[in-house]
Parts: C-alpha cells; structure tokens; sequence
C-alpha cells in the first residue's frame, strides 16, 4: 500500500511544512512521544527511532552485557525477520553508554508491524545462548583487539575523550570486562526489557508516511514493555568536564602500534556553553579552515592530514585543530600550531569587511539549507529529540546569531578563548608518538616544555576528569520553542 496518508504542501510550502516540528502526543514519567506526518516530501516512507535511557547507576556493569545482549539479539532476529530487508524494510538496535537506541526505516506501509514484531522479540529474549555467547565474544574481543590498530589520530581524539567525557570507557576497562563476562550476565541484561522494576525512560519520534491510528499501535507497543519510570535526574547523561581556565592540559602518549610511523597531535579549545558559543566557533573555523591547511600542509608539508573542526559536545561548543605527521614530533607539530595562530590574529583583524560577511552569508546558508530528502528532516528533528533540546527553531534562531555577530566581536572571541593567553582559553592537548629510537627523549622534552609553559600533564584521564566539574546541562521542555 503505496498511498499516501497526508496531504502534500504545494511546492511554494513545502520547505515550510518540513520546517513544522513534531506534534508531542505523549509526555509522561515513562515516554515522551513524538510525531510527525510528512506534507513535503510526498514519499510512501517513514522512519520510527526509540531511546531509552538507563539509570546511571549502572553505567560500567553494563558496558559489556549490553553489547552481548545487542549482538545475540541481532543474531536472534536474523533469521525470523530476514524478509523485512528485501521488503524495503530495515531496523537497527545498537547500544551506547546512556542506553539502547531503537530504529526502523523504510516502506511505511509495514512499519510498524516490524516496529511491534522487533519489540516483542525483546521483551522475549532471554539472552544469549551459549553459542550466540560465543559468537558474541569472539566479536566483541576481535573488535578490541583491532582497537590498537587504529589512526594515531583516531588514537589522540580516543584519549582526548577519556580526559573531558564522563561517562566513558576505556579501553582497558572494556578489555577487563571482557575478559570474565558471562552468559549469565547477557541474559541479565536481557530481562531489564521484561522487569516492571527495571527503572528506563523512553523518547520515540515517528516521522513520514503515518497516521494517527499508526502513532496509537506504537504507543501500544511501547506500552508493553513494562519498566517503571526513571527520575530524569538519574539519565545516564554524557557530561563535559568543565577545563580550567587560562591554562593547558597536555596528554602524552606512546602509539600503540609498532608499524605506525605517525605522530598525532589533537588541540581542542571549549568555547562555552550555549548556541551562541557554537555559532562564534563555527564562523571562525570557517575563517581558519584554508589558511590553517595551507600553511601547515601545503607549504610548511607537516602532515597529510591537516585539520580543522567546529562542533559542539554537551552543549559545548568546541574547535579542533588536528595533523597527523611522519615528519614531525607531536611537540614540533604543537610549537607549529602555536605559531599559525599567533599570524592568524593578524589576518583576522585584517580581514576587508566584504570577505568578512561573504563568510557570514555561506556560513548562514549552510544553517538554512532546506532538507533535500526525508531522512535529512528525521535526523534533524531526532537530534533534538535524543539531546533533550526541542530547539525546533534552531536554524532560524542561529542564523540570526550569526547575522549579528561583527567583526570585532569574533576578533575579541579568539583573543579570549583561542589565543595563547586568553583569559578563558579552555585548551586539551592529546599528543601521540610514534615508535622509534628517539620516542621516549621526545615525549620527556615535550613533558618539560609543557611544565615550564605552567601546563597541566595528565598522566591519569580518570583522575584528571573526576578532579573538575562538569559543564551544566541545557535540557530544555519540549514546548519551550514554540
């Protein structure tokens, strides 16, 4: 059944229909569901995702069950729901450290029947077998063990994690848990979906090619599973460690593979909380993106791969500055990223005022651009569903931010927050060696630069992180934009 269950916007509305945010049909200590009928995009597809988050309490005896639990499951359901693939339907479980994420796309028309079979095979599941255990692990200590095989930077933007994000695992900790996991243990976390003591709060968005009647059977399949609310205060809820101001937390590391002959160097500088911290990043990193490239990758040839990034991380907004390098030191690399952004001031300050809002206006189109296709509008109505910030307006609301931000505002945002010396620089330096005769002199000439310069070494990310506060939360109602 190919037909459409809404009526379609006519062309000059249609960015106006995919602008209307989600209607909230459900708002209780247990679930929090959403729905949107789709008016734009005039396609017989729909999308449904479901989180649900688990109490912090529980966050590191799950790390490993939660995984076996996934993969037996996907194993569990392979063969039963293996029509659903050439039907144009597919689904995905996977878990994360606040919870297990839920999500079906494809052909309406059959949707929610898979959304109803793929619950209820949860609330079944007992956990796994001894030979999906089996098979299980041997995935889970494969993927570990390629863990060491990994980019330097990938390695270098790992332990900046473990450094600022709470909760999170290390590698150490999830090859320990690992190592003395049991079925036992699986199939414990399989019973939390069939436990009315097991505490959860639920968000689910349905988007596309539904009905109301469809919204109500998902909301009758949710029903089922049978957790008792979770206090939103005990969310497991990925935090930000709120960095010192006005000084530099240096990590050294040695690589990890023996055949790697790259160095890695990762600067990351928090800008603060809030949109308008987010949108100043974003502008500058656009500014900075050519020259940071051209200087250190093209002409000074430090690395292949050269660099920058703006995004936001708890609600933080962050630049990232990154090179890999076989041809330097994580020092040289650190001592040339220094220097770039000393000139940079320069050409920042000097920057005509039409180049000046050329960059305003790409960086305001990039914000605004239209979503081209169904799944674009889900992703984005989703992400401020998961986030807890329902800022159904955000384009408009940061496209604004970004038409009123002057040159000279941008110039005193860098010197504050970016330039050495600024007065709330928040910088986190994760530097890694490669192997070699001259590691060990480079990596303790880099520690005594690092000291003399007053920087903080982190030798312990655990200890480090639990040393400092944490970054607030910005969770907003799901009505307040309106």
């Amino acid at each position: 059944d190919f037909r459409l269950r809404s009526e379609q916007a006519p062309p000059e509305e249609r960015a106006e229909a995919a602008a209307e945010p989600p209607s909230l049909l459900r708002d209780d200590p247990r679930w929090r569901l959403f729905w949107k009928p789709d008016r734009a995009f005039a396609v017989p597809k729909a999308s449904v995702k479901i989180f649900l988050w688990l109490p912090e309490e529980t966050v590191d005896e799950d790390a490993v069950p939660s995984r076996l639990w996934q993969l037996a499951l996907v194993d569990h359901l392979s063969e039963p729901l293996y029509d659903a693939g050439p039907a144009g339907l597919n689904f995905d479980v996977s878990t994360a450290i606040e919870g297990v994420s839920l999500q079906f796309a494809g052909y309406s028309d059959k949707l929610v029947l898979l959304v109803e079979r793929v619950l209820a095979s949860i609330r079944d599941f007992d956990g796994p077998s001894k030979e999906e255990f089996g098979r299980a692990l041997d995935i889970i200590q494969r993927e570990q063990r390629s863990f060491d095989k990994q980019q330097p930077l990938q390695y270098a933007a790992y332990l900046s994690r473990l450094c600022v994000l709470a909760p999170e695992y290390s590698i150490e900790f999830l090859r320990r848990e690992a190592s003395r996991v049991t079925p036992e243990q699986g199939r414990a976390f399989a019973s939390k979906f069939r436990s009315q003591r097991q505490e959860a709060f639920g968000q689910a968005l349905l988007h596309g090619n539904l009905d109301q009647a469809a919204a109500s059977r998902l909301q009758s399949a949710l029903d089922k599973l049978p957790f008792r609310a979770l206090p939103r205060e005990r969310l497991t809820r990925s935090r930000l460690t709120q960095l010192p101001p006005g000084r530099d937390n240096w990590l050294l590391r040695p690589g990890l593979n023996p055949d790697e002959a790259n160095n890695a160097l990762v600067c990351l500088y928090y800008t603060g909380l809030g949109a308008e911290a987010a949108v100043m990043t974003q502008l500058l990193q656009s500014i900075i993106q050519d020259p940071f490239f051209g200087r250190l990758r093209t002409e000074q040839q430090l690395g292949y791969i050269v660099q920058s990034q703006a995004d936001r991380v708890a609600f933080v907004g962050r630049l990232a500055l990154a090179i890999q390098s076989s041809v330097a030191t994580p020092d040289a690399l650190l001592a040339a990223v220094d220097e770039f952004l000393r000139g940079f001031r320069s050409t920042l300050a000097n920057l005509p005022a039409a180049e000046f809002a050329a960059y305003k206006v790409a960086l305001v189109e990039r914000i605004v651009k239209p979503d081209e296709r169904l799944g674009e509008e889900t992703v984005r109505w989703w992400e401020e569903i998961s986030l807890f910030q329902y800022s159904w307006r955000r384009r408009s609301e940061e496209s604004q931010i970004v038409l009123g931000i002057t040159k000279e505002r941008l110039l005193a945002f860098f010197d504050e927050l970016i330039a050495q010396g600024g007065a709330k620089r928040r910088r986190l330096v994760s530097a890694v060696f490669a192997e070699g005769p001259g590691r060990e002199a480079a990596v303790a000439a880099m520690r005594a630069r690092g000291e003399a310069l007053g920087a903080t070494i982190i030798d312990d990310p655990d200890t480090f992180r639990a040393g400092l506060p944490r970054w607030p939360l910005q969770d907003r109602g799901p009505k307040d934009s309106l």
